[in-house]
């Protein structure tokens, strides 16, 4: 039974209201039954992928985000939340795609830059990754993951000086 406007829209709502509360199930399914009807409204299908990811459902997650990246081209959670999809399921190439579209729309957001580097490593891009993690703590010096990941970097090529200067900002950052 095909859905008005009104209807998607109080749907909708029931569905947001779900999702706050932390019923992810009920919520999906208000989310699919809104694609359903309206499979090209891009944030219906980031809704949908958005509570799949919070059920741990990467693989069903994936192609809801995938369209709403396509409708929502200029959506920074759109991008980032199909990366944090694609880096679960090991696609770190098609995250980096990803990524790089959204850090082209938010230049400045320290944790792209950091999953990033996270992709770049996953990939064995050992320096490219370090520079990533580097632009993360210029614009958050204290972001705990990239000091983290840069630290272990770091160890990795035997740099202990600044792997444990990292590890103690990471310490007294983060108490």
């Amino acid at each position: 039974m095909p859905l008005n406007d009104q209807q998607i829209q109080t749907l909708g709502r029931d569905a947001l209201q779900r999702a706050a509360a932390g019923d992810f199930t009920s919520a999906e399914a208000m989310f699919a039954r809104i694609v359903e009807a309206r499979p090209n409204m891009g944030q219906a299908l980031h809704l949908l992928g958005q509570v799949r990811l919070k059920l741990g459902r990467f693989a069903e997650a994936r192609e809801p985000l995938e369209r709403a990246a396509q409708f929502l081209p200029r959506d920074v959670a759109a991008q980032t939340n199909l990366a944090g999809c694609l880096m679960q399921l090991g696609r770190h190439e098609q995250a980096l795609a990803a990524l790089t579209k959204a850090a082209k729309l938010k230049p400045e957001d320290a944790a792209i830059a950091h999953n990033t580097g996270r992709s770049l490593e996953a990939l064995g891009r050992a320096e490219e990754a370090e520079r990533a993690y580097d632009l993360a703590l210029s614009i958050d010096h204290r972001l705990l993951p990239a000091l983290s990941a840069r630290a272990e970097l770091l160890a990795a090529r035997g740099e202990w000086a600044g792997a444990l200067a990292d590890l103690e900002t990471a310490l007294v950052s983060q108490p």
